[in-house]
């Protein structure tokens, strides 16, 4: 059991990715397969001067800014990094409803280097805060940037993320962004939301993956996307189902599945399945008080980025009562030259529930 607990905190970090996937169904999940070779960048430079980027986030309760030396001016100069990457698209959040720009240190990818980071951002929440959405936003070779929080405030600073217990102590906030540039998907209703408690630290996670066999040099932003005032809000937690017993050779074709058992009744309003790239298949089946297909389709490489996602509406949320099984299975063709495996592949059932006092996750028959 040792091992699974090991695995399952490597894999934290990515099953991040993939609860914010569920929440907004984003578009433009990087997946590394990019044209050409990563352009020669400039020395880092003071966040003072304006890049030659400003974001268009289509739909954001934050403001639009396509010039980008406008877009560095409105975002006030406590919330800005030393320094900027001459390629980061700016988003400017909107400060009067309490929206907030965080951005990571610019850090160095090597050659061919597949590495999650972890931005601790100074600061601490002084009390209880409700986010409906957050955008971000990556220079290439991004694969996701999505925000985090934790109760266990660690010192500021980019680091690769931990594997150690405190990673498991990561709640999950609703949005992200999927790749280079910024990604936006269509809203959730305005009053769902993620709850982050007082005295909490954010933290931005931001997967890379350099395809490119030189070094470059990266940086990712997040801006916060308070709800709207005067309405009554309805509280997110994230739902992760995680299949980790599935090993295919090169040129080989595979299939795994695991079944979860609930201890509690959980109230989702969405539900979807993930692979990545060799995967073909995902399926998962409840069995119980009522025995029926949630999810039963083929699965291609375009929906890493926008997943085929069962939605409910938070007045008739799909329940599933303690007891009930679901049984979470995945079909891989391996057309590469390495063996699949988890994290590099993956076999999760994702989504959002409501009504419950944490985020949940599941595997190897255990609950956490």
């Amino acid at each position: 059991m040792a091992n699974d607990k090991t695995m399952n905190r490597g894999v934290l970090s990515q099953l991040a990715l993939l609860l914010s996937i569920a929440s907004v169904c984003w578009a433009g999940c990087g997946d590394g397969d990019r044209d050409g070779p990563e352009p020669a960048f400039k020395r880092p430079r003071p966040a003072t001067e304006a890049n030659d980027m400003a974001a268009d986030v289509e739909g954001s309760d934050s403001d639009t800014v396509r010039d980008p030396a406008e877009a560095l001016a409105r975002i006030p100069g406590e919330m800005l990094p030393s320094e900027l990457h001459d390629k980061l698209q700016l988003l400017v959040p909107d400060v009067a409803a309490g929206g907030r720009a965080m951005f990571t240190d610019i850090v160095t990818i090597e050659g061919g280097e597949d590495i999650t980071y972890c931005t601790y951002v100074d600061g601490i929440t002084e009390e209880v805060t409700y986010l409906h959405d957050s955008i971000g936003s990556q220079t290439k070779f991004g694969h996701h940037a999505i925000l985090q929080y934790t109760t266990s405030p660690q010192e500021p600073g980019t680091r690769p993320c931990s594997d150690g217990p405190d990673s498991g102590q990561m709640g999950q906030i609703l949005g992200g962004t999927g790749g280079e540039g910024t990604t936006r998907a269509v809203k959730l209703p305005s009053h769902i939301v993620s709850e982050i408690p007082a005295g909490a630290q954010f933290i931005i996670n931001h997967h890379w993956i350099n395809y490119d066999e030189e070094p470059v040099q990266v940086q990712a932003e997040m801006i916060t996307v308070p709800p709207e005032p005067g309405q009554e809000l309805s509280i997110v937690r994230a739902v992760a189902l995680v299949v980790l017993n599935f090993m295919i050779p090169p040129g080989a074709s595979g299939s795994a599945s695991a079944e979860f058992t609930f201890q509690k009744e959980v109230k989702m309003i969405s539900i979807g399945g993930h692979q990545h790239k060799w995967g073909t298949h995902v399926r998962a089946e409840r069995m119980g008080t009522v025995n029926e297909m949630i999810f039963d389709h083929d699965y291609d490489p375009t929906m890493v980025a926008a997943p085929k996602t069962n939605y409910y509406p938070v007045e008739e949320p799909y329940s599933i009562p303690a007891g009930d099984t679901v049984r979470m299975s995945c079909e891989w063709v391996n057309t590469s030259d390495k063996t699949l495996t988890n994290p590099g592949e993956m076999c999760i059932l994702f989504g959002w529930q409501i009504g419950a006092e944490k985020d949940l996750t599941a595997y190897s028959g255990q609950w956490f």
